[in-house]
């Protein structure tokens, strides 16, 4: 057991084997003061992180003193060996004295041999992407492995943290093992920050040759006397040719019969229009447009409903005895299915019926009850998307699918105004245009006869 003077070192850590500049303080100063006041010129350097000693230190030799090229104080200290730290003494000067009792390292055993190899190979692939060249040959020519570990307390992406425990594991095996696993770690991080960096310098490459060749074409459009083309919606078709799609949902439900549904398809949403009409004849429902059995079931389910709901919603019950009523799905060479038109087919149907044409603005999406609710359907995120395209600025949707909004882009969120209904009644009294003077529904003796 020795007494020393304690030198606190609160941005390093000095391990056995390692010499390094100690910038000096009125604290530190006076413990080498009251080192070099000795014959051995020796004090325990102490870890003081976050403003707490450690409980273990090195005993250190101080090698010389001086200033730095900045002109502050220093000195360089030597790292001899471990010692932990005892109950503070009195002595000379303004120096903290403690009692420090030297650690016993146990000899190596087997198991640190196989991770000194690991742990060479490991720092040989970290210190060649750095290009060390001069630390790897010294590393190799370390024959204690003791030297060895503690030489990582150069490294400087390790932390004072994981070094204070370095300094605090007397044992070299369980240094090894500290070091192997850490080292592992940084080698990961590595490849992930190389990779990032990667990626960043292509996407710069890219977006520098991308700029130089936008450059290049202003120069030879300016040496040629073309200037940049002014494209607006008068001559938009000049460079992209006649338009392919055009929106058709004002034109088509201008008539009382036909609303505006939406579907999924194979090749994502689309707008789906359905039509009704009525003619003399037996009474009952024809239906076309190669529908599947799901959607036929919707159409019946929406004409019962009109039929047995028809005063709640302003219809005349004189409507349709007499008469057939005829729904018809466009594109009849596309097979559809699925119970999602069932509130399109009923809006459909009420608008013939009453007269009123459906608001061209809107389309809807939604399965429909004989008690007139309305269900939850799939699909709402490609047929919002449909909408959009079509040019469309409202829907109706089930109060349940509510939450498929989010998955919306937001521009398209920002575009659409969408209602979430649950009762057919809101959804009728939404989309239809408000009875006119004038406006002649369908004649006949009695709706429940048809």
């Amino acid at each position: 057991m020795a007494t020393l003077p304690v030198l606190p070192l609160t941005d390093a850590v000095l391990l056995p084997g390692m010499v390094i500049p100690v910038t000096l303080d009125p604290t530190t100063q006076a413990a080498v003061d009251a080192a070099r006041a000795t014959g051995d010129k020796q004090l325990l350097a102490v870890p003081r992180i976050d403003g707490e000693y450690g409980s273990v230190g090195v005993v250190a030799t101080i090698e010389k003193v001086g200033r730095l090229p900045s002109g502050e104080p220093a000195a360089v200290i030597r790292g001899l060996t471990r010692a932990r730290i005892g109950s503070g003494v009195p002595g000379p000067g303004a120096a903290l004295w403690v009692e420090a009792t030297t650690l016993d390292e146990p000899a190596p055993a087997g198991r640190a041999r196989e991770l000194a190899r690991e742990y060479r190979a490991l720092m040989t692939s970290v210190l060649q992407q750095r290009g060390a060249w001069q630390v790897i040959d010294a590393m190799e020519r370390m024959t204690d492995l003791s030297e060895l570990a503690d030489s990582a307390g150069y490294a400087p992406w390790l932390s004072l943290t994981q070094k204070t425990e370095l300094l605090a594991a007397p044992d070299v095996t369980a240094r090894l093992e500290l070091l192997v696993g850490w080292v592992k770690e940084h080698l990961a991080e590595q490849e992930v920050t190389e990779q990032i960096n990667s990626d960043v310098r292509e996407g710069l490459e890219k977006s520098q040759r991308e700029f130089l060749l936008r450059q290049q074409l202003a120069a030879i459009r300016k040496e040629l006397g073309e200037d940049e083309p002014d494209v607006d919606a008068g001559n938009l078709a000049r460079y992209l040719g006649r338009p392919k799609f055009t929106p058709e949902s004002a034109e088509r439900t201008a008539v009382p019969g036909v609303a505006t549904g939406l579907a999924v398809t194979g090749a994502g949403g689309d707008v789906l229009f359905i039509e009704a009409t009525t003619m003399e004849g037996e009474p009952g429902l024809t239906l076309t447009g190669q529908l599947g059995d799901v959607m036929k079931e919707s159409a019946h389910i929406a004409w019962s409903y009109l039929r047995s709901n028809g005063r709640r919603h302003g219809l005349d019950p004189n409507a349709l005895a007499g008469r057939r009523i005829h729904l018809h799905v466009p594109a009849g060479a596309v097979p559809k299915d699925g119970p999602s038109a069932g509130i399109t087919m009923v809006t459909a149907l009420a608008s013939l019926v009453t007269g009123r044409p459906v608001r061209p603005e809107f389309g809807m999406t939604g399965e429909v009850t004989l008690s007139g609710r309305v269900l939850p359907i799939g699909g709402v995120k490609q047929k919002l998307l449909a909408a959009h395209r079509a040019g469309l600025t409202e829907v109706i949707i089930p109060k349940r699918n509510e939450p498929d909004l989010d998955d919306l882009p937001a521009q398209v969120r920002e575009a659409l105004t969408v209602h979430t209904l649950s009762d057919v009644a809101d959804v009728l009294a939404l989309a239809l245009r408000p009875a006119e003077i004038g406006t002649e529904s369908l004649d006949g003796p009695a709706l429940a006869a048809a």
